[in-house]
């Protein structure tokens, strides 16, 4: 479990970097942000005791992250820069 949980925070760690590649204009708090949240809801997943908790968490991660990747993918396929992670701010905006 603990490896597992290593390669969870080291995925965590690539995604701060690739979204300061992704977005060249992105506050570095902002991506330090981004990244807080991710760790915080991969916590409360790994803490969570109940199971049905555990999956609630766990899924909202996978939309967190999806978000993320959404983002990076629409900043990479325009020819104008984009300062900011809409879709992942907006996930953090509604309290997920």
């Amino acid at each position: 479990d603990l490896k597992d949980y290593q390669q969870y925070l080291q995925s965590l760690d690539k995604l701060k970097l690739s979204l300061r590649e992704n977005f060249a204009h992105l506050p570095e708090a902002v991506a330090f942000t981004i990244h807080h949240h991710a760790k915080q809801l991969l916590n409360r997943m790994w803490d969570a005791q109940d199971p049905l908790e555990k999956l609630k968490v766990e899924m909202q991660l996978i939309q967190f992250m999806t978000a993320v990747h959404e983002d990076s993918v629409s900043s990479l396929n325009t020819d104008k820069p984009v300062s900011l992670p809409q879709k992942t701010l907006a996930f953090i905006d509604n309290g997920v």
